[in-house]
């Protein structure tokens, strides 16, 4: 419970969250509680990337992900796709001076032989979508929600980068043309659902009795 407050208290106060993380990762270890485990290990792994250790975050999520996908629930399976999506972009972002440690741990050999941040990208499209599917399963509206903006930014990236190439190659492959016009439709498409969902969010807002009725740290970005 500590943990869960110095976490949501911003940057700074995630370093006090620490001990106590590691604290509930212990206790459930020693109990064999391994669904508490994971749990502490998915906060512990928030708290590494909001400190910028992204490399940190990775090497827990890989630990914990075979046991959440099995036994987790499907918020806790979504937040783990969502900090996973949020790592691989990361990582495209460093591509410019990559640290050769932070790739020596992904399970996929040929993003660790490969200084392409498209790959990443495309890693990232594909956690996103998985969290999506899970938090809408769950109907958790919010998470919904910011899976959406990200998946948005991350086919605006994939639309660029693939126009890139095809402006760069003297003869491009028609296949290039067609990804480029499906990543341009899938981002209208998610930012779309984005912009929808928001307006749901004002409508709540704007009827009086469902706001009174209503918890307003929910309307809160």
């Amino acid at each position: 419970f500590l943990s869960q407050i110095y976490q949501e208290s911003g940057h700074w106060m995630s370093v006090n969250a620490l001990p106590h993380v590691l604290t509930c990762m212990s206790e459930s270890k020693k109990n064999g509680n391994d669904s508490h485990y994971e749990q502490s290990a998915i906060k512990l792994a928030k708290i590494q990337f909001r400190l910028g250790r992204i490399n940190k975050s990775l090497q827990l999520l890989y630990q914990a992900y075979p046991h959440i996908q099995s036994h987790g629930s499907l918020q806790v399976q979504g937040e783990t796709h969502l900090l996973l999506s949020k790592c691989f972009l990361a990582a495209a972002a460093t591509l410019s001076s990559p640290d050769q440690n932070f790739y020596s741990f992904s399970p996929d050999r040929n993003l660790r032989q490969s200084g392409s941040s498209i790959r990443w990208v495309n890693k990232a499209k594909t956690s996103l979508q998985k969290a999506y599917v899970c938090f809408e399963r769950a109907e958790l509206v919010e998470l919904v929600a910011e899976t959406l903006y990200l998946l948005s930014r991350v086919f605006d990236e994939l639309a660029t980068q693939t126009k890139r190439e095809i402006e760069m190659d003297k003869n491009p492959e028609k296949r290039k043309f067609e990804a480029y016009k499906g990543y341009i439709a899938y981002r209208d498409r998610a930012a779309r659902k984005f912009i929808e969902s928001r307006e749901e969010k004002f409508k709540r807002m704007a009827n009086p009795v469902m706001y009174l009725n209503t918890n307003i740290s929910q309307f809160a970005y």
